[in-house]
């Protein structure tokens, strides 16, 4: 396995996430809007604030990440509740040695959400993609449409299967974003809460 590249150095080269938004080339708007309205619940709130050790939430991503899109304002509303917390954003694509460490794990999805402790770093957990029910919805909607053209590369599309696919994209993402409204939101928040309950205590 790759030796992590976490440091406090390393750390503090990661954008924060008004950061990471102001940089954002694709879905800035979205990810703006979700920030604003993805909120947790009061019982959520009052959990997290019972966790008092101090925390960082590494996040790695693209901006062109619909899963990303939905769940890092969940993120980022946990580490707000978390009475010592913090939240860098790191790209992918020019995080060359922590994308190398996360491959070298077998971790290629994003995004990734990895939790450390203390001031050493030590890594705890790591989140990946997308909580457990929006698998199960996504696999029932990919097998509702079985003409979606997402995993071809755009430059190999008809100009006509490249409306299509942008169609069927707007239409997945709405509907996503709906079911994460509906209680996804919430199942992200409770997949890593567990996290933190098998590894910090509170």
């Amino acid at each position: 396995m790759n030796e992590s590249p976490i440091t406090p150095d390393y750390w503090l080269t990661g954008l924060t996430l008004d950061e990471y938004v102001a940089g954002m080339k694709m879905n800035q708007s979205h990810m703006t809007r979700r920030l604003a309205s993805v909120q947790l619940t009061s019982a959520e709130r009052s959990a997290f604030a019972r966790y008092h050790s101090r925390m960082r939430f590494l996040v790695m991503t693209e901006d062109w990440c619909g899963d990303a899109l939905m769940n890092l304002p969940v993120v980022a509303r946990i580490v707000e509740a978390l009475p010592d917390a913090d939240l860098r954003v790191f790209v992918r694509s020019t995080a060359v040695e922590l994308n190398a460490y996360y491959a070298g794990r077998d971790v290629t999805k994003i995004p990734v959400v990895t939790l450390f402790l203390d001031e050493g770093f030590r890594e705890l957990a790591t989140w990946v993609e997308r909580p457990r029910t929006a698998d199960a919805w996504r696999t029932e909607w990919m097998a509702a449409h079985p003409d979606f053209v997402l995993g071809k590369n755009p430059a190999q599309l008809s100009p006509e299967e490249r409306q299509q696919r942008m169609r069927q994209l707007m239409d997945l993402m709405a509907e996503m974003e709906a079911q994460y409204d509906a209680g996804m939101n919430s199942d992200t928040v409770t997949e890593i809460r567990a996290l933190l309950d098998q590894t910090v205590a509170a």
